[in-house]
């Protein structure tokens, strides 16, 4: 049995033999994938109606055919016995309209065919995207971090396609065709029973030996990639260890070996290209033979008067469309595999059990001076990691500025991310307000907070809108207060547009220093408890850095600022300090 990756999570399906469990739990998939497409049962309702239509409109027209082609036969007839003055126009007209009618008509059902499936799979496909990413959103950061974040999205975004498509085919290539295969079937049954059987007999026939072949040239497919990937590992065995063969002796063996192996594996896809070949004769054979074999019934009833030759015509078009119709149904297998294979990595995703939990408890205002607290807090990314923290205790005041400081990879920003929720410590509790951070509401905590990281930018827009993000009602005067508060006025003045310059992210028109500026002005109209700055002066000159401080100072006065550095500050002096080192943290 084969493993199937998908990113982080894992389907098994294997198209051969099968244990009860995976046939249960391919089962369990078509449930669930039948289950996720009721939400469209009208269209599909009225997709199988209209393709009903088509499938009528279809066996009317060759009718109608039928009936010019006779009007055009007796007016010849006619002439040549002398009855007539060969002129057909005005036989063939009355069966010509009727003709042009169902065929416009044929063509518009197709139209809306089309039409309906591509709404409904581009609905179902905006749908499962979304699912997909609210669950990516849940996912917690350790499993994330544990994960490539690209190859998940991009395999689940190839799922999504491969799924789309694979509904689209069977919707068209199988669906489509059983409904205008049965009216078809009906019909010849209805106006010739003798031909509407010989055309069931060769179907069934042709179906079940194109089948017998398409398993056959599947096996041999299968045999041939096994064999060649055999064959490309033995290749490269051979002629990397090509040296240590030669001081062996052993050459001539393993090239004779070598050898074998290649003439395996042109044999297997020799095999397979004959299956291949011999499902077209197949194919080509049965509708030649239902032809044939309705040619001759049908004129042993023409020569009783009971056919005619337009009724002839009209049967080598169903008898053409039936077997079109077996080619789509023996592709179905294939494309019912990768729709359930595609589907199975798409639920194995959803079903992961490593999300975020939302707490249950609202953060509730206190008077004490303490707005967080490290309680004997131990913390490892990993199993295999070394310990980031070891019993860490510390507390930080509601007001001012507390510098956490350290070496790079000294466990700085994961104290951040143990506060913010994002991990949980394997010893320990990490308290807001008096309660377990993990117990808390995320959207009710994470509104408390703003961050400042280094790397930060604007978005593409004015520098006032900017500010406001975020910030619902609020006047100009409120944004510029803001602005004065964080030292970016003084720079915002000189600009030729203000406030409403616009900031252009793919050739920055504002500097690192004057983006932080802004960013902090941001800080100050949201009024939050907690502001986070990390790492975000590094880099910046000594002025830049100096307004910075300063701007942070006076956010302190009524919030919690925690500024993460790696180097030592011109507020360690005046603020709280931790010092992180090798796992310890020292206040």
């Amino acid at each position: 049995m084969n493993d199937e990756k998908s990113g982080v999570f894992k389907f098994r399906f294997d198209s051969g033999t099968k244990t009860v469990e995976e046939r249960a739990n391919k089962k369990e998939i078509q449930r669930r994938l039948i289950k996720s497409l009721s939400e469209y049962k009208v269209k599909l309702v009225l997709f199988a109606v209209v393709t009903l239509l088509y499938s009528i409109t279809f066996v009317v027209f060759p009718q109608k055919i039928g009936d010019i082609i006779d009007a055009f036969a007796s007016s010849i007839i006619q002439y040549l016995l002398g009855l007539g003055d060969g002129s057909v126009f005005g036989e063939i007209i009355p069966y010509a309209i009727p003709a042009v009618m169902f065929f416009v008509a044929n063509a518009v059902f197709a139209l809306l065919q089309g039409y309906i499936v591509s709404d409904i799979i581009t609905s179902y496909s905006a749908r499962l995207r979304k699912t997909v990413m609210e669950k990516y959103d849940t996912l917690s950061v350790s499993f994330i971090d544990s994960s490539e974040h690209g190859e998940i999205i991009s395999a689940m975004t190839q799922d999504v396609d491969a799924l789309n498509q694979s509904l689209n085919l069977i919707l068209m290539r199988f669906v489509a065709p059983i409904i205008t295969f049965i009216v078809i079937i009906i019909t010849q049954l209805v106006t010739s029973p003798i031909v509407g059987v010989l055309s069931i007999v060769f179907c069934v026939l042709g179906f079940g030996l194109t089948r017998l072949s398409e398993r056959k040239e599947q096996k041999a497919a299968t045999k041939q990639q096994s064999d060649k990937g055999g064959l490309y590992s033995e290749a490269a065995e051979f002629y990397n260890g090509l040296a240590v063969l030669q001081n062996s002796g052993k050459v001539e063996e393993r090239k004779q070996s070598l050898i074998e192996k290649i003439r395996h594996t042109t044999q297997a896809s020799e095999k397979s290209q004959k299956f291949s070949v011999l499902q077209n004769c197949i194919s080509e054979l049965s509708v030649s033979l239902c032809i044939v074999f309705a040619m001759v019934a049908s004129a042993l009833m023409m020569a009783e008067g009971g056919f005619s030759v337009g009724g002839l015509q009209c049967q080598f078009v169903y008898i053409r469309k039936l077997f079109g119709s077996l080619t789509d149904f023996s592709m179905a297998p294939g494309i019912l595999r990768t729709a359930i294979l595609s589907a199975g990595r798409i639920y194995d995703f959803l079903d992961i059990d490593d999300t975020e939990t939302d707490g249950n408890e609202l953060i509730e205002e206190t008077d004490s001076a303490e707005i967080i607290r490290f309680r004997d807090v131990t913390f490892r990314y990993n199993k295999e990691s070394r310990y980031i923290l070891k019993d860490v205790s510390f507390g930080i005041k509601r007001k001012g500025i507390t510098v956490v400081s350290g070496m790079t990879g000294a466990g700085k920003t994961t104290i951040i991310k143990l506060l913010l929720g994002f991990y949980s410590p394997q010893r320990g509790t990490v308290l807001f307000e008096g309660k377990d951070v993990s117990s808390l509401k995320k959207d009710d905590y994470f509104s408390k907070f703003n961050i400042i990281v280094q790397g930060s930018t604007l978005f593409d827009d004015t520098i006032e809108n900017n500010i406001a993000y975020g910030c619902e009602n609020v006047s100009f005067e409120e944004i510029r207060r803001a602005a004065k508060l964080s030292g970016a006025d003084e720079f915002i003045a000189r600009r030729q547009d203000g406030y409403q310059t616009v900031f252009n992210s793919k050739s920055p028109n504002l500097s690192d220093g004057e983006i932080q500026l802004v960013l902090l002005a941001r800080a100050f109209l949201r009024k939050r408890d907690i502001l986070v700055f990390d790492e975000a002066t590094s880099g910046l000159d000594v002025i830049a850095e100096k307004r910075i401080l300063e701007a942070l100072q006076e956010i302190a006065k009524e919030s919690c600022v925690i500024v993460i550095s790696h180097r030592n500050s011109s507020l360690s002096n005046s603020c709280d300090t931790i010092n992180v080192s090798d796992s310890k943290v020292k206040i």
